[in-house]
């Protein structure tokens, strides 16, 4: 305890978690440099900024959009957000029985 009576434990347990955050941020970072490096920029050769960018643009649209991830199960990050967004059957299931009732006149809780 120090001068004002307060335990070290809770700062040293939030450190210690926003370090691992900090790595695990850093080695989505470097995966996807090495990524970047092999698939886009290794053994390549540009003639102009313009060319260059505009690979770089297709790459990143590819990437976020087509390309397979091995951390999203081998699907596009586009499939995964898809169903992200889809509602759940369950709550489906709810608002059409809440929506049947309303249209009734009775009141479905």
């Amino acid at each position: 305890m120090d001068e004002t009576g307060a335990s070290p434990e809770p700062l040293a347990a939030q450190q210690q978690k926003q370090a691992q955050s900090t790595a695990n941020a850093n080695a989505l970072a470097e995966s996807f440099v090495d990524s970047f490096k092999t698939e886009l920029i290794s053994d390549r050769v540009w003639r102009t900024r313009a060319q260059l960018e505009l690979a770089v643009v297709e790459y990143l649209g590819w990437f976020n959009t087509a390309r397979l991830h091995s951390a999203l199960d081998y699907r596009t990050p586009v499939e995964v957000e898809a169903e992200m967004v889809r509602p759940h059957p369950a709550s489906t299931a709810i608002t059409a029985v809440k929506g049947r009732a309303l249209a009734t006149g009775l009141h479905a809780e």
